[in-house]
């Protein structure tokens, strides 16, 4: 620059030739430290406005600036930027440095290392995430918040509660209290026989305390004969027990059937409709449609409803002939005994069906699973996580409608087992009846009654208890 100023010196030069002299000068002034700019990645600075807030903005990849601080780039520009001028050059020129005395706006140049100190928190789907977590964290997360919702717990009174105000739940309590009733009373009897002889039975006992003096005196006599008063106590309950609760039993029987009573009609409505949507008149044919698995189970539940109405009313009195009484009663036995074994086929095929979605389903969310693990082999970790970061919302809403639907199918499968079993407990209920078998044991019966009657209040406590818990969700939300 030296060499340069005494090229053009005034002194050599007249006014006029010194005015265009100086002109050039300048014009040579800007060019040369255009020129000299080129070579940085500082940008050129021209006559502007430093004191401007918005535009003093520069970008450099090689200079880091984590703070504003004008002595972290009062150095740079002091070693590179600054242009020592002529003596007699009379031009102003506005740089960066006199920036530093001017009291402008300090500037800083951004960097990718200064950017990420200053800016410590970046959002993802509207959500902060810190520069610390990694992106899987925030996807667990999010999974774990969308899967792992909170839980809505129902109390088991509520469900009993909801059972007894449906007739479905009063029927099959009840015959869980009737099987029951009637195993305790068959205990009770067999206790009383195993106790009772000549000399001691409860036709004794009742003559010979038949008051209160004579009551105390079995009391007293009880250090003296500890065993005999055991005992004669042990008859005294159980015979108490059974002419307490075996009509109690009885009773549970008949109000079961008054809770089945009056579906005949319906039955016959349901099958009537269903006729006249598949006959057409014209041809005067029935659609071939008609004759399914549906139709049949509406028959033989009419079958068995009719006979069962028929039987209640000989409970009433209502009905006296004894030959139709025991015709009732046998085709009873059988329409139940068809209905199982039609039901058992139903529960069967359903839970091939459940298998079958539930297997598909499974690989459904296995094959997902596995393109994912291959697409971030494949693109790799930076590339796919950012991927995912974008699309984290509907992949995970996916999950959870797969997850939700195999949740929905495994909760059916579970009720086609409970429904095979019980069917299963039906048929061996009913083949001793059908079929005049002798029973193995006394109890056999007692004991299919209760394990038939049990699932299916257990499979109605289950449906009940679902419902519950959709309905609070759909209040809560």
């Amino acid at each position: 620059m030296n060499t340069i100023s005494e090229a053009i010196s005034p002194q050599h030069l007249s006014k006029k030739d010194t005015r265009s002299q100086h002109h050039q000068h300048q014009q040579f002034q800007y060019q040369y430290q255009y020129q000299n700019n080129l070579g940085r990645s500082t940008p050129p600075f021209s006559k502007v406005n430093y004191n401007n807030p918005y535009i003093h903005t520069f970008n450099s990849e090689w200079i880091d600036t984590p703070d504003n601080s004008p002595s972290r780039y009062s150095k740079f520009y002091d070693h590179n930027t600054n242009i020592n001028m002529s003596s007699t050059t009379t031009t102003k020129l506005e740089t960066p440095n006199k920036l530093k005395n001017s009291g402008a706006l300090s500037f800083n140049y951004v960097t990718p290392v200064s950017e990420s100190k200053n800016h410590d928190v970046v959002t993802v789907n509207e959500k902060p995430l810190s520069r610390n977590s990694s992106p899987n964290e925030t996807e667990e997360e999010d999974t774990s918040a969308m899967v792992n919702s909170k839980k809505h717990q129902v109390k088991n009174f509520d469900i009993f509660w909801a059972m007894l105000n449906n007739i479905t739940g009063k029927d099959k309590m009840a015959k869980l209290g009737q099987y029951s009733l009637r195993l305790l009373l068959n205990y009770a009897s067999r206790t009383e026989n195993y106790l009772s002889n000549d000399s001691i039975n409860i036709e004794i006992i009742n003559k010979r305390y038949n008051d209160n003096e004579k009551k105390l005196n079995l009391i007293k006599n009880f250090i003296k004969h500890p065993s005999d008063f055991i005992r004669i106590i042990i008859i005294l309950v159980v015979s108490i027990f059974q002419s307490k609760f075996s009509g109690l039993a009885k009773g549970l029987g008949t109000y079961r059937q008054f809770l089945r009573f009056g579906k005949s009609p319906f039955r016959i409505r349901q099958l009537y409709n269903n006729f006249l949507d598949n006959y057409d008149v014209k041809s005067k044919q029935i659609n071939p449609g008609f004759f399914n698995k549906d139709v049949l189970g509406d028959l033989i539940g009419l079958y068995y409803n009719m006979n069962d109405e028929a039987t209640l009313l000989f409970k009433l009195n209502v009905l006296s002939n004894k030959s139709l009484k025991s015709f009732v009663s046998r085709h009873e036995s059988l329409a139940w005994y068809y209905d199982s074994w039609l039901a058992l086929f139903n529960a069967f095929n359903k839970l091939q069906d459940y298998s079958k979605q539930e297997m598909d389903i499974k690989i459904q969310i296995q094959v997902k699973k596995r393109a994912k693990i291959l697409s971030k082999q494949l693109l790799g970790g930076t590339a796919i996580r950012t991927i995912d970061l974008q699309n984290s919302n509907s992949s995970l809403i996916e999950d959870s409608k797969d997850e939700i639907k195999l949740k929905e199918i495994q909760f059916n499968k579970q009720n086609s087992y409970l429904d095979i079993y019980k069917n299963i407990s039906d048929i061996i209920f009913n083949s001793y009846t059908v079929f005049n078998i002798k029973l193995p044991f006394d109890t056999l019966q007692i004991w299919m009654g209760i394990s038939a009657s049990g699932l299916s209040t257990i499979k109605l406590y289950r449906e009940i208890k679902k419902k519950l818990i959709e309905e609070s969700i759909t209040r809560k939300s």
